[in-house]
């Protein structure tokens, strides 16, 4: 589980299956803008909101977060198109399905 600073978790394995289901990689996205307003609904930021944070008007791909996900060694940062806006942005990559032995 990954702890978030407003007191909400998720699953790694949650994250796992959804950035594989995105072609294995997702931008990070984060906002500072309600839930409501979020302009990329396919990001970390908009995923964590909607799955596991108690503050889902609060942005939520922060450096601590990214740096979790980096430390299981299933994940790896990487720049990338993003989908929604065509820019390079920063995002991850899975690297490992499951976790390390």
């Amino acid at each position: 589980m990954i702890t978030l600073r407003d007191g909400g978790s998720f699953s790694i394995d949650a994250l796992v299956s959804k950035v594989e289901a995105l072609g294995g990689s997702m931008v990070l996205g984060p906002i500072k803008a309600a839930l409501i307003d979020h302009k990329k609904p396919v990001s970390l930021d908009y995923w964590i909101r909607a799955n596991g944070a108690h503050r889902k008007d609060q942005m939520q791909a922060e450096t601590q977060v990214v740096d979790q996900l980096v430390a299981t060694g299933r994940f790896s940062r990487v720049k990338m198109s993003c989908p929604t806006t065509g820019h390079r942005c920063k995002g991850l990559i899975v690297i490992s399905k499951l976790f390390p032995q």
